[in-house]
């Protein structure tokens, strides 16, 4: 632990994404403001440095209940899932990173029908799959993006992966890749049958594709 905090107040904080470079910071949020909050981080990766923008992304007019966040590389689109409607959304940016920039694709992702609780989004680094974190099922699913970054283009490739083995009882509240999307992380915080607060890695080639070619 680096011993140092970033203390958000009286956020409800659900999600958040840290740009490549480490400067910027988003948080997902549906309390006390329905959206994402920006930081920027004077040192890259420091979050004892982090200030707050001064900026917002209002979602509420898409959903509700913001659970978390995710960015491209070049911060030029950004995605959240809400779970009010088991969708995903689609941000454009036309500055990098600046959420007064962003406009709403008018372009969501239903998951209803593999997960009606999403908690988290992941973006592959070439735009050509997505993956969620279901709550109610305790399951990653895949989809495939034929026009990359594009949730018009978005289609459920019949994969999944469930975390039952790991985290019981919708255990499942976190999960991340790596840069080249070969490695999944998953955050445990409610177990029954195993560790609690407990992060677990996985290979993903060979059970999900989210792996680059």
């Amino acid at each position: 632990y680096d011993s140092v905090s970033l203390n958000l107040g009286t956020t409800f904080a659900q999600g958040i994404k840290i740009s490549m470079d480490g400067t910027k910071l988003f948080v997902a949020s549906f309390q006390p403001n329905v959206g994402i909050i920006p930081y920027t981080l004077s040192t890259p990766f420091a979050i004892n440095t982090a200030t707050y923008d001064g900026s917002f992304l209002d979602t509420s007019s898409q959903d509700g209940l913001p659970r978390s966040v995710d960015l491209n590389g070049d911060g030029t689109k950004l995605f959240f899932a809400g779970q009010s409607n088991s969708s995903i959304y689609s941000y454009t940016l036309s500055t990098a990173y600046d959420l007064t920039t962003a406009t709403y694709d008018n372009l969501s992702l239903s998951v209803a029908s593999q997960d009606t609780r999403p908690y988290e989004v992941s973006v592959s680094p070439d735009g050509s799959k997505l993956v969620v974190l279901g709550d109610n099922s305790n399951s990653a699913f895949e989809y495939a993006l034929s026009t990359p970054y594009d949730l018009s283009t978005a289609s459920y490739s019949s994969l999944s992966f469930s975390f039952n083995a790991e985290a019981s009882n919708s255990g499942a509240n976190g999960l991340v890749f790596d840069a080249l999307g070969r490695r999944m992380y998953m955050l445990s915080s409610n177990n029954s049958t195993g560790p609690k607060n407990t992060v677990f890695q996985y290979s993903t080639e060979g059970s999900l594709s989210v792996a680059l070619p």
